[in-house]
């Protein structure tokens, strides 16, 4: 067990849907994607590109693919 960790996010990227051409919703056929289309407040971690890991939260309805990247955060304690 790693115990308890708290950050406070200082950099976000938000995907919205369709409207988002760095996204590509439509190729939903990808398993770092699929889950955007679910239920909102669902968070999950991908490995993009084979360097980094990238932590979403899924914002919006089933079925429309929107969703907020946390870029960056700050350690503010923990044990």
């Amino acid at each position: 067990m790693r115990g308890e960790l708290r950050a406070q996010i200082v950099e976000t990227e938000a995907y919205r849907g369709r409207t988002t051409l760095a996204l590509t919703p439509s190729a939903k056929t990808k398993m770092k994607n699929m889950v955007m289309f679910g239920d909102p407040g669902r968070a999950y971690i991908y490995f993009n590109y084979g360097v980094h890991w990238m932590l979403n939260i899924v914002a919006h309805g089933p079925g429309d693919g929107s969703a907020v990247l946390i870029r960056a955060a700050n350690a503010v304690g923990g044990d």
